[in-house]
């Protein structure tokens, strides 16, 4: 993420992988305001079947925001009249990677800021996935926040069966991938069934390219969400993010499980020690923001949030698709570790 301008809570910024939408997801916010240009359909005089595309500027005043797989979402309400759109008319625009968004912000809370100014100072882990078997072949690029699919090609091999692999075999997908491989990723990862990746590994070693194998069954467009799920969870990858999360939500259990449990889980009982000033580290899910923005209460509880941090507490974000996520989601997706 490139940060172009910025004065107070007006930002303007340039996405440049697909984990900068995810995190966008996060720091957009309800009664945020989002300018853009965007495309709307409009009719040609009074016939409603004969529609143009036409190219409009927005000001949209955020309701509810969505990521998924490759792309952001904002829906909200148009605060700014033209010759197609009425204030208060609902409208969605949409981002990809390469748009610029400019935002103004209701309110920056510290681990938003955080969670930004990460995205901007990081070199980002974007991975290459090759996913092959002989036939067929998938490449995606893969963050921790979503993928996108780049190559798939079938019917590839030597039709002479499993028994036999050739360089052709291996100078086909090689091919397929090239320009691919030019491109400054973390890591590449091929991953499949047999013996296919080990090959197009070693034939990859042979061209200057480091390349890491994964054993995996299924080589189809719809078991990439499940491959790279297993990755995560192995140790091949820099799971640095995935460890601190760990870490916090272990503390969280030992805590739990001692008899002077300095700890507190679900909405009810954590608002309590908030009121308490008693929160030195509040870990909350995506699941659970998601949900609150999703239900239109996530401005009152943005209060607490703002608490916590006037207090000198830390606010935490858990990925509910990481392990230690679905164990907080478990106790309701909020909990947090006392001062005393």
């Amino acid at each position: 993420m490139q940060e172009l301008s910025r004065e107070k809570n007006n930002l303007e910024l340039k996405i440049d992988h697909l984990e900068d939408l995810w995190i966008l997801s996060q720091y957009i916010s309800t009664n945020d305001i989002i300018y853009s240009t965007t495309k709307r359909k409009v009719a040609i005089g009074n016939d409603k079947t004969k529609q143009v595309t036409k190219i409009m500027y927005v000001e949209l005043k955020v309701q509810k925001v969505t990521f998924d797989t490759d792309i952001l979402r904002v829906q909200g309400e148009i605060l700014n009249e033209n010759e197609f759109t009425a204030v208060g008319q609902s409208h969605t625009v949409s981002f990809l990677v390469s748009d610029t968004v400019k935002i103004s912000k209701y309110k920056i809370l510290n681990f938003e800021e955080k969670l930004l100014k990460k995205a901007i100072e990081s070199k980002h882990s974007l991975n290459l996935g090759v996913l092959l078997d002989k036939d067929e072949l998938i490449a995606f690029e893969f963050s921790p926040y979503g993928y996108k699919v780049l190559v798939h090609e079938k019917n590839l091999g030597s039709k002479k069966g499993y028994a036999t692999i050739t360089i052709d075999d291996n100078n086909e997908k090689y091919e397929h991938i090239k320009s691919l491989l030019e491109k400054s990723y973390s890591t590449i990862i091929l991953a499949g069934p047999g013996k296919f990746k080990n090959s197009l590994s070693q034939y990859l070693s042979s061209k200057s390219y480091d390349s890491l194998t994964f054993d995996f069954s299924d080589v189809d467009s719809v078991s990439i969400p499940k491959c790279i799920a297993k990755i995560s969870k192995s140790n091949i990858l820099d799971n640095s993010e995935i460890a601190r999360e760990e870490e916090y939500v272990q503390e969280f259990l030992k805590r739990l499980n001692s008899p002077n449990s300095l700890c507190a889980y679900g909405e009810d009982d954590v608002i309590s020690k908030i009121n308490e000033a008693n929160v030195e580290n509040l870990l909350i899910t995506t699941k659970f923001i998601d949900k609150k923005k999703d239900e239109g209460s996530f401005l009152d509880f943005q209060e607490y949030l703002t608490l916590v941090e006037q207090l000198q507490g830390d606010i935490i974000m858990i990925h509910s698709k990481h392990s230690s996520g679905q164990i907080i989601d478990g106790l309701g997706g909020i909990v947090s570790l006392s001062r005393y």
